[in-house]
């Protein structure tokens, strides 16, 4: 915000109430208070602290001809706010959170959201607003996500999976590229993680029905470009499916007790950013239906 990044040139913030008769007892009260930006005053009772209110706070720079007549103030007795309204949007507003920006975006509320933060900026700031732009970079980041995770659904849903030999045929185009996927059987086999290509696609069934972790991660900048990948961990099958942002598999294969954590850590480590994700029922659901048509 702009009180933010201007605090050393603010000599106090005043809090300012609207005066008429929907005015309630907190913020006649508390009108008038001037203090300076850092006094922890700010931290519990920066407007808004009731449903509806109207009240606000303004900046007295120093050098000011009003700062050089006006002293600090605030009322003897503070009157105490109700619960949900005791965080101060100077300290918590910007630090818009990745869990904040998921719920934005699973509720469908990213123009309702960008337009309260573009009013805010306009009501109260004269400069530009990065905040803003750190907002809407971060909503859509998880709007991708969401992106790839639907995506992956719908090929899901709309491929046949009646017989072992729909499901073997329809499981290829799951994958980015027939090559990816006829190196990754061959791989698997070779490897000792199973023994045939139906046992293949049997385990990534598994994984995507019983999985117990999902994973986000974000390439880190020096890849030349912004993408994701949704990682399907099951600690009962140990094995793990990756999906990438086209919503296609990328690998999966199998991974040893405890070793799946260390992967992470390598992931990160390597300049990767990682997020936990949720679980999908519906994934869950049509996994858990092939597998029955494969037990057949």
């Amino acid at each position: 915000m702009q009180i933010q990044r201007s605090k050393d040139k603010i000599k106090y913030l005043e809090y300012v109430a609207i005066d008429d008769s929907r005015t309630t007892e907190i913020c006649r009260r508390l009108d008038g208070t001037r203090l300076p930006p850092n006094d922890p005053f700010w931290a519990s009772y920066t407007p808004p602290n009731h449903f509806n209110c109207r009240s606000t706070v303004r900046a007295i720079f120093r050098g000011s001809d009003e700062a050089k007549r006006i002293r600090k103030w605030k009322p003897k007795d503070i009157p105490p706010i109700p619960e949900g309204f005791d965080a101060s949007p100077l300290e918590s507003w910007w630090k818009f959170t990745d869990s904040m920006a998921k719920r934005v975006v699973k509720y469908g509320l990213k123009e309702e959201v960008l337009e309260k933060v573009k009013k805010l900026c306009q009501n109260n700031f004269t400069d530009e607003c990065p905040e803003w732009e750190e907002v809407k970079k971060l909503i859509e980041k998880w709007e991708l996500q969401h992106e790839i995770e639907e995506r992956f659904l719908k090929k899901l849903e709309s491929l046949e999976w009646g017989n072992k030999e729909q499901i073997k045929a329809s499981f290829r185009e799951l994958w980015e590229t027939e090559e990816r996927y006829n190196y990754h059987v061959k791989k698997r086999i070779r490897d000792g993680h199973v023994t045939s290509e139906e046992e293949f696609i049997r385990k990534t069934f598994e994984t995507l029905a019983n999985y117990t972790s999902v994973i986000l991660y974000e390439a880190p900048k020096w890849k030349g470009s912004d993408f994701w990948h949704r990682i399907f961990y099951s600690r009962k099958c140990q094995w793990v499916v990756i999906v990438g942002e086209t919503g296609t598999i990328l690998t999966a294969f199998r991974v040893e007790q405890g070793k799946f954590s260390n992967s992470l850590r390598n992931i990160k480590n390597a300049g990767y950013k990682a997020y936990k994700g949720k679980r999908n029922e519906r994934v869950k659901e049509i996994a858990e239906r092939i597998l029955r048509r494969l037990s057949r």
